[in-house]
């Protein structure tokens, strides 16, 4: 069975989130004191950014939902996400700010720290790109769980791709929120 999550648990979950990017952010530039424009944090064309993280997210719709659709047999009710049980549980204005905030602000901008930035930029210095990218993108996956992960791997080798070809992080933070935020749209209307 699932653990029951509450509005206060995603409240305190957001608090680690921003933590960590802060903690991450700093151990990034603190190492060899190099700028954050080295690893993509940069506004530098932030629209361009933006309109290709977009492009990106709806790239990813149909691979992604076809392999949900695909799992769906294979899923169970307890395995949902624990925002998305959050929402079934609670609609209100309160709860849904939160799981805004917490899927599609703060898991894109850890996540993308994390598996593109910092996983996917060491790989490359050890393997090549596509591997690296696979690889990282693997990772990624395996986080979610094995239904959504295998679900998820077409955004994740799109994300990787693109930070591969743009080295720029608000792109695919851009990219991933918007997948959220179209995931949880789409959960939501079909209630």
């Amino acid at each position: 069975t699932s653990v029951p999550i509450t509005v206060e648990n995603v409240r305190f979950g957001c608090l680690e989130r921003a933590m960590l990017v802060a903690l991450l952010l700093s151990l990034l530039t603190g190492v060899g004191a190099r700028p954050l424009r080295d690893f993509g944090v940069t506004l530098v064309n932030w629209r361009q950014q933006i309109l290709i993280g977009l492009e990106t997210a709806h790239a990813s719709f149909l691979p992604v939902l076809c392999l949900m659709l695909t799992t769906l047999p294979l899923r169970q009710s307890d395995e949902k996400n624990a925002l998305l049980r959050l929402l079934d549980q609670d609609r209100s204005l309160t709860t849904l700010a939160w799981v805004m905030f917490a899927a599609v602000v703060l898991a894109p901008l850890v996540e993308e720290l994390l598996f593109r930035v910092i996983l996917l930029g060491w790989l490359k210095t050890k393997t090549r790109a596509n591997h690296a990218i696979g690889i990282s993108s693997l990772a990624f996956a395996f986080i979610h769980g094995p239904l959504d992960g295998a679900a998820l791997l077409p955004l994740a080798l799109l994300l990787g791709s693109l930070y591969d070809r743009q080295q720029r992080y608000l792109s695919v933070v851009i990219a991933h929120g918007f997948f959220n935020l179209w995931n949880i749209a789409l959960t939501m209307a079909a209630r």
